[in-house]
Parts: C-alpha cells; structure tokens; sequence
C-alpha cells in the first residue's frame, strides 16, 4: 500500500512538472508573439499620428498662402482703383461738358489763362503772346461749340485732302441726309488750327476727314451714321446714280 501511494505521488509530481514545462514554454512563446504584435501595433498608430499631423499642417500652410494671395489681389485692386479714381478726377477737373445740338453731351478741355505743364517757352515770348494765345484757344472752343449745334453730322475736312474729298462725296453727293451735314474746312477757317488741335485732345483723331455723329467721331460708314444718329436725322438715302450724276 505504501509503495502504491508513493508511486501515486511520483506520477502525481512528474505531471505537476509536466504542466509547469508547459505552461511556461507556452507563455514564452506567447510573450514573444505578443511583444512582436504590440510593437507593430504602437508603430502603425505612431505613423498615422505623425501623418495627421502633417496633413494638418499641410493644409494649414495651404489656407495660410491662400490667405497672403487674397489680401496680395486684394491690396493691388484697391491701388488700381485709387489709381484710376485719380485719373478720373484729374481728367474731369480738366474737361467740361458742352450741349450738343441741345441733347448730347460732348467734353472738351476747360480754357485756361496758363498752361501749367505746358513746355518751357524762350525768355523772348512776352506776356501779350500768351495771353493771345489763351485767348484763341477760348475762343476756337467757343466756336466748336458752336459748329455742333448746326447738324448733327459735321465733317471736318481740308479742302485740298483727297481723303476728305472722298468723305464729302460720300455723304453730301452720294446720299441724301436730311438735315445735311456741316462742312468746315479747317484750311480756311481763321481758327482752323486751334479747332484742330482741340478735336485732337478730344477724338484723337489728328487727321481729316474728322466725321462727327452726335459728338462722337466714327468713320464714313453709312450705318453707323444711322445707329449713332438716331431720330436726329430724319432721312438718309441712297441717290440714284442719274441724280449723282447730274449734280
């Protein structure tokens, strides 16, 4: 009996040890496999810590340049407007509106006694000479003033261009407008020069023909005339080519 009860111990022993071998060679490797997975855990997380956080300061340096752009667009638009506000109040402090045959408004330069930005002029010029000069200059804006109240087309023409030859036979010969138009040969007109001059500030347009519609200088085409003219010009029309020829 007792030799039964100490092999029962042994035995009982030995799968004692058995158990502990194996629970311990089991957890090593457990550990091992678990250590491993818990590294690559913490380093997949720490990644995509450290991507969103520099997706976020990506995008945040994106709204930061965005931003500089805005104000940059900003601050030019606000120097171009200032800019042409400027222009605009120089130019209309330097212009004045006519009437037109009573309806249209047309600017021309104000008259001034001296011209501030003129160029310089020879210590030899007297005062009389500038005051004629200002005094021409009046009154050529004067009589251009005048001239576009007569018809609302007026061709300002020299009587020795062909070009402006051409235009006259167009418009007066041509065609039938009712009311005509204007002639003024700049050539013989005592103030032909300063009107010219004058027409130059305001069209543009140095050369002759110079053909005003309504104020607004266009070329010899027939239906801008008409577009531009309106109501103002009770008739154009096309002559026949015996009644052009008999006048």
């Amino acid at each position: 009996m007792r030799s039964q009860r100490r092999l029962k111990y042994y035995l009982i022993a030995v799968v004692a040890i058995l158990l502990v071998l194996t629970y311990l060679t089991t957890d090593a490797a457990g550990g091992i496999q678990d250590r491993h997975f818990y590294k690559s855990t913490v380093t997949a997380m720490d990644n995509a810590r450290l991507a969103a956080i520099k997706k976020s300061n990506d995008a945040k340096d994106r709204s930061h340049i965005q931003k500089l752009d805005i104000e940059k667009a900003a601050g030019k638009q606000s120097a171009l407007r200032e800019k042409q506000e400027t222009a605009n109040r120089v130019k209309n402090e330097e212009l004045e509106e006519i009437s037109v045959a009573g309806r249209t408004k047309m600017q021309v330069p104000k008259p001034k006694g001296e011209d501030s930005v003129a160029a310089p002029k020879p210590a030899k010029i007297s005062q009389s000479e500038d005051t004629d000069e200002s005094k021409e200059a009046d009154e050529a804006s004067a009589e251009l003033e005048s001239i576009l109240k007569r018809s609302p087309i007026i061709i300002f023409s020299k009587s020795y261009c062909p070009f402006s030859k051409k235009a006259k036979n167009v418009l007066l010969e041509r065609y039938s407008i009712v009311p005509a138009p204007y002639v003024v040969e700049l050539d013989i007109h005592p103030l032909g020069l300063h009107i010219q001059q004058l027409l130059a500030q305001i069209t543009g347009r140095r050369t002759v023909p110079n053909i005003l519609v309504n104020g607004l200088s266009i070329d010899t085409l027939i239906s801008k005339i008409k577009s531009i003219a309106g109501q103002r010009v009770m008739e154009i029309k096309r002559l026949p080519e015996t009644e052009q020829g008999s006048e």
